[in-house]
């Protein structure tokens, strides 16, 4: 499973490739409902579709590229906003950390130490159920990306119930997965 770096205005987060691509349909499942005017919203929304479609690689949304105004991210904003709420568990963290990056309220960059996530018990069982019925029979995995071998990240996760974190690696490109459980 693959991780993708989300960029914007030089602040940014990693997320897994099919969270990022499970975001991007909620997206495009929203931006369908809308008249398109603008060559700019249909150059993202086709670009934007080619990264869903993209199966175990690395994707690029390119934010930085499409949203060169404030009405450009305005656009994205609202979409997101409204994706947000037909989103599916799998995706919606990404989407909000997309929201969050976009407002500027997310402010970590690729040399930031710490990724935070809060996660409330009955959203975790909420959550573990909706990914056990879809297939996904495996606890939630959070994993940070180190990008300088030597800085090591550091992942705080705050819990409300009881729980471990086992932690395995390096693995392969060096990422460091946290597996919850129960």
């Amino acid at each position: 499973m693959g991780t993708s770096f989300v960029e914007y205005k030089g602040f940014c987060f990693w997320t897994r490739d099919s969270f990022l691509q499970d975001w991007l349909k909620s997206f495009l499942n929203e931006v369908k409902k809308l008249a398109i005017t603008e060559q700019w919203q249909e150059s993202l929304i086709v670009h934007w579709r080619t990264q869903a479609s993209i199966d175990g690689g690395c994707m690029s949304i390119d934010l930085n590229e499409f949203l060169t105004d404030v009405t450009k991210r305005d656009f994205v904003l609202s979409v997101s906003r409204k994706a947000l709420e037909h989103s599916s568990c799998l995706g919606r963290r990404t989407g909000e950390l997309l929201i969050d990056l976009l407002e500027g309220k997310l402010t970590t960059t690729t040399s930031s130490p710490i990724v935070t996530h809060r996660i409330a018990s009955g959203q975790w069982q909420n959550q573990l159920g909706k990914l056990v019925r879809s297939g996904l029979s495996t606890f939630p995995q959070f994993s940070t990306a180190l990008t300088i071998s030597l800085l090591p990240a550091i992942l705080f996760i705050r819990l409300e119930f009881r729980a471990s974190i086992r932690i395995r690696g390096p693995h392969s490109n060096s990422h460091y997965i946290f597996l919850l459980s129960s």
